[in-house]
């Protein structure tokens, strides 16, 4: 779950996220209208006590954030209250009066969720199981749906009105024929949760991209993986990358192709640590974004 810290002052229409306020006190001035929160968690904000104290105590930083922690591993069910205002697939985006930045409440929230989500992850980790499968009839409406919601979620990634004819490429997943050696592959839960997906492309000249990609010789591709936000770091999307690259190999092909844009940095960086080169000679511009080219030889 992405977190980010925004003074209420600052807020604008295009700011996306789960809108939180963390203080105490509305914001003066500010119109209930024009912040549009989505939750006022003022449950979760720090103790009149501890609040005062810090006032007129600002240099004792570490003292403020130790004691403030404390506070928020007693209240249990305001924390309760704030999970279940947040929508699983937005960044949530915690709201704050302050004219200080860096050293508030909303700062030591930022962080206790963020810890208390890794200890989370990694119980999960311990014993959460995934397969990877070719997808079935009943997975092409799943995989279309999350792939537009989660790209269409993507920091700095046009949009639907940006990009009309990508988005119509995604809502078709599975709903028009599939050229022969295109295979959509899934990663599904024990209990058919959709985790992600990918398209595998044997032949080059079904790989759909622009630029060169679809003459380059004795290679095959993969495009569109994602990965459902809730199921991030349990290693589902290397998991279907390698998928890929093994399917490549099994039909005697010398190298993968994919692309990746810099709103991909998490993915574009696992690419990068399984071998994968950028490849100049394959970037291309949609429209105007700016897609790179990678190379995996094998």
């Amino acid at each position: 779950m992405k977190i980010i810290l925004k003074r209420a002052y600052e807020i604008s229409r295009e700011d996306r996220g789960t809108r939180i306020l963390v203080d105490k006190f509305w914001p003066r001035g500010i119109k209930r209208e024009t912040l549009q929160v989505d939750y006022w968690a003022r449950d979760l904000a720090p103790s009149d006590t501890l609040r005062k104290w810090y006032h007129n105590n600002r240099n004792q930083w570490e003292a403020f954030r130790e004691k403030y922690h404390a506070e928020l591993l007693q209240n249990k069910e305001a924390l309760e209250q704030l999970r279940s205002n947040i929508r699983d697939k937005a960044p949530l985006m915690l709201l704050y009066s302050s004219k200080e930045e860096k050293y508030n409440n909303a700062a030591v929230l930022k962080q206790f969720l963020e810890t208390q989500t890794v200890r989370a992850r990694k119980e999960v980790e311990k014993t959460f199981t995934f397969m990877i499968r070719e997808a079935k009839p009943h997975d092409f409406g799943r995989l279309s749906s999350l792939m537009v919601t989660e790209y269409g979620h993507l920091a700095g990634f046009p949009g639907r009105d940006v990009m009309p004819d990508y988005y119509e490429m995604l809502d078709a997943i599975g709903k028009q024929d599939i050229p022969p050696g295109t295979k959509l592959i899934a990663a599904v839960s024990e209990t058919d949760e959709l985790l992600g997906g990918v398209v595998f492309i044997d032949d080059m000249k079904h790989y759909g991209s622009g630029g060169t990609a679809k003459y380059v010789a004795n290679a095959a591709g993969f495009r569109l993986l994602v990965v459902a936000s809730s199921a991030r770091g349990l290693g589902i999307g290397k998991a279907l990358a390698e998928e890929c690259v093994q399917r490549a190999r099994n039909k005697g092909r010398s190298q993968v192709v994919i692309h990746t844009t810099e709103s991909m940095k998490v993915a574009w960086k696992m690419y990068e640590r399984m071998g994968f080169q950028h490849s100049l000679d394959l970037d291309f511009f949609q429209h105007s974004l700016y897609v790179y080219g990678f190379r995996l030889s094998i």
